[in-house]
C-alpha cells in the first residue's frame, strides 16, 4: 500500500515541525 507510505511520512514531518515550534 504505497498510498499509506507517503501519508505517514507527511504526517510525521508535520508532527515534527509542530514539536519543534
Amino acid at each position: 500500500q504505497p498510498d499509506l507510505a507517503p501519508v505517514e511520512l507527511e504526517s510525521a514531518e508535520v508532527e515534527e515541525l509542530g514539536g519543534i515550534t
